[in-house]
């Protein structure tokens, strides 16, 4: 007769548990959000157009931004200096379908000139074309921007957007 021994393992009272010795499905892998609609100072630390990851055929510019100055969290806590923000702006003309009205070469001019215009001034003489040649323009430069909020979708949670404004 063979005998079967189940151990489990515990914490003693007042003892730490181990965070890596939790089961992954216990753990809260959300990510924080800063709170939203208030105007943060950032800088950008890279701007990029590439591929998308869902379409190699479609591009966009990714400008990555940093937060300069502490904000806040949804949750009230404390989101220090540098937290990263992401812009993406499609650069690849699409037809129309039902769910979307299609993008021509104007209303990409458009919102490509609206960026331009946050980073350098309202009456900038920079055009979009020198945005898609040399996104790295931005690199190093300040803008203000508003936190949004944007929906998850395709099982993702929700995350932070951010619309660049321009300057009075």
């Amino acid at each position: 007769m063979s005998e079967t021994t189940t151990t489990t393992s515990t914490t003693p009272p007042g003892e730490a548990v181990d965070p890596l010795a939790q089961a992954a499905g216990g753990i809260d892998t959300t990510l924080p959000l800063l709170a939203a609609d208030r105007i943060m100072r950032l800088e950008c630390v890279k701007a990029e157009v590439a591929p998308t990851k869902s379409d190699p055929n479609r591009s966009a510019l990714t400008i990555v931004c940093k937060t300069t100055k502490d904000g806040t969290f949804t949750t009230g806590k404390k989101a220090h200096a540098g937290y990263k923000l992401y812009k993406r702006v499609s650069v690849t003309p699409s037809e129309p379908t039902e769910s979307s009205e299609g993008r021509d070469m104007t209303a990409i001019a458009r919102d490509l000139a609206a960026v331009l215009k946050a980073f350098f001034g309202g009456q900038t003489t920079k055009t979009p074309r020198e945005l898609l040649d040399n996104p790295a323009i931005l690199e190093g430069l300040p803008v203000n921007g508003r936190i949004t909020i944007e929906k998850g979708s395709g099982g993702f949670s929700d995350k932070n957007g951010v619309n660049f404004i321009t300057p009075a």
